[in-house]
């Protein structure tokens, strides 16, 4: 059956606020964080007395959490485009950006592996949306890259693996209640 034009103009309206709403979200993240962790010395500490980097975190966070059911799709990309440069960078040993300068192998074989076990756990968004379980991990899992951030570096493998800890236990959760929802095999 052909879906209606108020149909088709719900699911943009919808489409367009979630994305609207993961902009805003995410610029409120950034600025967030640059208030609270990145302004602080040194970097692994935060800053406690700024209560509007902490208001701009909690709002970053309800706006995330409720359009990540959209947004999921424009991680997975920067994930997979990130994946092939880090695969680039292992091959070549040097950094892309600037190609003087050699980047170890180990930290580019690192985040070729952090890439693909992501895409690996977001593979499964495709066929089954996001519930909020999954949402409150994806949302977790983009602070924690985004913490881990420091002048557009990584500079905290910790940050990486929180993140990816918080969505391989979202995986779990979900393959767990599967799991018990399908009838036992008859011999």
């Amino acid at each position: 059956m052909k879906p209606t034009v108020a149909d088709q103009v719900k699911s943009g309206l919808r489409l367009s606020l979630g994305v609207a709403s993961f902009m805003t979200g995410f610029i409120l993240l950034a600025w967030g964080l640059n208030r609270v962790v990145w302004s602080a010395n040194p970097p692994s500490f935060l800053v406690w007395p700024d209560p509007m980097g902490w208001a701009a975190l909690v709002v970053a966070a309800a706006m995330l959490l409720l359009s990540a059911g959209v947004w999921w799709r424009i991680l997975g990309g920067y994930i997979l485009l990130g994946s092939l440069k880090s695969v680039l960078v292992l091959i070549t040993g040097r950094n892309i950006y600037s190609p003087y300068d050699s980047f170890p192998r180990i930290q580019a074989a690192e985040l070729v592996a952090f890439c693909v076990a992501t895409l690996v756990l977001m593979f499964r968004f495709g066929e089954n949306p996001p519930t909020i379980l999954d949402r409150i991990a994806l949302t977790t899992y983009l602070f924690c890259l985004l913490w881990s951030l420091q002048g557009a570096l990584f500079v905290s493998g910790r940050g990486l693996v929180a993140g990816l800890v918080a969505f391989l236990l979202s995986w779990y959760v979900n393959w767990w209640r599967g799991r018990k929802s399908r009838p036992a095999p008859t011999h």
